[in-house]
């Protein structure tokens, strides 16, 4: 049975409930195409674009390049084996991550249960982004990962690490690599 309202579909991939409410209000002929073009929020825009037609692995590359260049500069051993993750932008790498990683992961746990938040290293945000990312793809579900990542990136930083980008420039530089990839 094929679900034909664009707020049924969106909630049958698990978009969340303020996304799928904010468009189940528009008129039905429209309302994935505004949404696309009015999103304000870049955890909401994967969604959108699953239900518009791009493909998963599409989502999770574009995501993945978003996040590389908001890493920026981001340097050093453990950075290096993180960026090479993203970059690689496919599922199956992403689902690997917490194995292939998990010496970083060890340091990441350590770090939070002995230290007071907000000095933590750079390449360990970049790290949890990735194990958030690599968690949603093994379970099979990546744009759960996906949308988190989004959201991870546009929350301002209280610490150390590198201010990241706001929701608005983070959905336009999502839609533009979706448009030219997906």
């Amino acid at each position: 049975m094929k679900v034909s309202k664009p707020a049924d579909q969106l909630r049958s991939i698990g978009a969340p409930r303020e996304l799928v409410e904010g468009v189940r209000k528009l008129p039905t002929d429209t309302a994935l195409r505004t949404a696309w073009v009015d999103a304000t929020r870049a955890d909401w825009l994967p969604y959108i674009a699953a239900v518009r037609g791009i493909s998963v692995d599409a989502i999770v590359r574009a995501t993945c390049e978003c996040a590389v260049e908001v890493a920026g500069g981001l340097a050093g051993a453990e950075a290096t084996r993180i960026l090479t993750l993203l970059r690689s932008g496919t599922k199956d790498a992403l689902a690997g991550a917490e194995k292939e990683l998990a010496d970083l992961r060890t340091q990441l746990v350590q770090w939070n249960t002995q230290t007071q938040p907000g000095s933590k290293p750079a390449w360990m945000f970049w790290a949890e982004l990735v194990f958030e990312l690599g968690r949603a793809s093994a379970r099979g579900n990546p744009l759960v990962g996906v949308a988190l990542a989004m959201r991870m990136l546009a929350t301002p930083d209280l610490g150390a690490v590198r201010p990241r980008a706001p929701h608005g420039e983070l959905v336009a530089k999502l839609r533009e690599k979706l448009l030219v990839g997906g």
